[in-house]
């Protein structure tokens, strides 16, 4: 064995050992956590598990109804088609859902980008797994999304797959286009039509490496022209063939959903999600998320990319893709967590070979010396998102890790109980007056999923129109029988007056809560949240109505869904 290298026997060992370690510590993350999962966060483990009971019932129905919602649903069922196959034998609980997604999905997806890593840079697999850790210790947001529940990395799967294809088509450029390379157009429009369609936000992957990979080749083929016509027409059939194999497999697949899709206004639907504006508001994003010195760090592999030859085109193209993705990304909100899986794939890339340039241009000890410092920095990194005290400051990122704990468990029990006591006395909808904060409506909807408890009112809870733009005129207030009140008002900003408007009216006792009476007491919550039950003794008047339908139409005249009722 060559000084230096570690065995590959070495080297699968360790990767074993790592993926047992992160099994283990994800395991206890689940199992130390204690609070009302919402929103996303239970969304899937919540959609993992009715498939799971289908594909135990019913197969056949399980793979039509996933089917269905490809073709029929914005948030469709192909992200929870394994979890729930791994759900059937182990169990419906949180931990069996985190593990499965951390054992199908993130795992496999750092697998093959290593496996991309190697067959670009030529390293061998055991000095090249060094690289890698380095890579991943130095994104620690990597984990977060998987400790909330999202199944996004998944989709990175289907991005290094077509990486690979990509570029190996890239490769075999010539005069004669194979039968293989056609094979490869093909097996890329299908896994670029899969991407889409697999969580909505990979759309801006798959359209950005397409508007990459179609200007890459028109430009190689311009310059191709004037020596080689046979070998440019080639090129642009390529393009031509990878765009019209993506656009027929995105109808096969999707069909009316992809139609949908093209005429949604998504930067208008989500104007709620965009706070930061800007280059400065992007770069303070990623600052949060991946801290300055892992930035920097990322920024020297890059430059090492762009030096070197055999990278260079690399290199460039994963930052156009990146550019573009973050452009079109940003123009439509702010990324939430799992929206950085977008760009991981060009960033673990990149950090590992740019480390791997650079050790090979250091002489000596520092050749030795660097992975191990990248290593410790990772280390440190990661650490700090995990909570551990560990000097960093505002050089590390400011996300954190840990296991969610609501001290408020108890008290949000008894407000449960009291919902079902008046279910069981007077039955009706349950509408929660709660846009974001310490009360969410689906927290409380999945309360006997997230705890394990047996309470009958959250059957009646009503979702809440929460955003503006996005759910429109508070139908279900006028449905509701009883309506949870918080205090302070749970809002932000100024695209909530859904719930803003009738949340002073509660506040001040009159318009629609005129129609309404307190009952029962205060329910005292985490973060000094008040939470009041009122109770229906009345419809609530057309004159009423009305009131709040004209003042949420000064806000937006030309928007009727926001204002109008009927």
């Amino acid at each position: 064995m060559k000084k230096g290298r570690i065995p590959i026997s070495a080297a699968i060992l360790a990767s074993a050992a790592l993926i047992l370690l992160v099994n283990f510590l994800f395991a206890g993350f689940v199992r130390n956590e204690k609070t009302l999962y919402a929103w996303d966060h239970v969304a899937y483990w919540s959609m993992s598990r009715n498939l799971a009971q289908d594909f135990q019932r019913a197969p056949a129905e399980a793979i039509s109804e996933t089917a269905a919602s490809i073709w029929r649903d914005e948030i469709n069922l192909l992200p929870s088609v394994l979890p729930a196959l791994v759900m059937v034998p182990a169990g419906e609980s949180r931990t069996a859902f985190i593990l499965a997604l951390l054992d199908l999905y993130s795992i496999p997806a750092l697998l093959l980008g290593f496996l991309l890593f190697l067959r670009l840079s030529g390293e061998k697999p055991g000095s090249g797994l060094l690289f890698w850790i380095a890579a991943v210790l130095l994104i620690p947001a990597f984990w977060q999304p998987l400790s909330l529940g999202y199944p996004g990395s998944g989709g990175m799967i289907l991005a290094f797959l077509i990486l690979s294809l990509a570029w190996s088509c890239r490769e075999s450029a010539g005069d004669d286009e194979s039968s293989q390379d056609r094979l490869r157009l093909l097996a890329m429009g299908l896994l670029l039509a899969f991407l889409t369609l697999f969580r909505r936000w990979w759309a801006f992957w798959s359209l950005s490496f397409c508007l990459v990979w179609a200007g890459e080749l028109l430009i190689r083929a311009v310059i191709e022209f004037r020596k080689n016509r046979a070998g440019a027409k080639i090129l642009i059939r390529r393009m031509l063939s990878l765009g019209l194999s993506v656009f027929v497999f995105l109808l096969l697949i999707g069909g009316p959903r992809i139609l949908a899709v093209a005429r949604t206004d998504y930067a208008g639907k989500f104007v709620h999600y965009k706070a930061h504006h800007g280059i400065a508001g992007a770069f303070s994003l990623l600052r949060d998320e991946f801290g300055l010195l892992g930035i920097l760090i990322l920024a020297v592999a890059w430059l090492m990319l762009l030096i070197d030859r055999k990278w260079r085109s690399k290199a460039l193209f994963l930052t156009i893709h990146s550019l573009l993705i973050a452009g079109l990304f940003f123009r439509v909100q702010d990324p939430s967590p799992q929206h950085w899986y977008l760009l991981m794939p060009a960033f673990l890339l990149i950090s590992a070979a740019g480390l791997q340039l650079l050790t090979r241009r250091l002489q000596g000890q520092l050749s030795h010396t660097v992975p191990a410092l990248v290593i410790s920095t990772g280390i440190l990194l990661s650490g700090l998102s995990l909570g551990l005290p560990f000097p960093g400051g505002r050089l590390g990122p400011r996300l954190r890790i840990y296991p969610a704990q609501r001290p408020d468990i108890d008290e949000i029990r008894r407000l449960m109980a009291f919902l079902d006591e008046r279910e069981e006395a007077e039955p009706g909808w349950i509408y929660v007056l709660s846009g974001t904060g310490d009360l969410p409506e689906s927290g409380l909807a999945f309360i006997n999923l997230s705890l394990g408890e047996h309470f009958r009112s959250p059957a009646f809870i009503l979702q809440t129109q929460q955003v503006d733009l996005r759910d429109g005129f508070p139908r279900g207030l006028f449905r509701a029988r009883y309506v949870l009140v918080p205090k302070p008002p749970q809002y932000r900003g100024r695209t909530q007056r859904v719930i803003q408007l009738p949340a002073e009216d509660f506040d001040e006792k009159t318009g629609i809560a005129s129609a309404f009476a307190a009952v029962g007491r205060e329910f005292q919550l985490q973060n000094g949240l008040k939470v009041q039950v009122f109770e229906r003794i009345r419809p609530n008047s057309e004159k009423e109505i009305e009131t709040l339908s004209r003042r949420l139409r000064s806000f937006y005249p030309d928007t009727p869904k926001v204002w109008q009722y009927f």
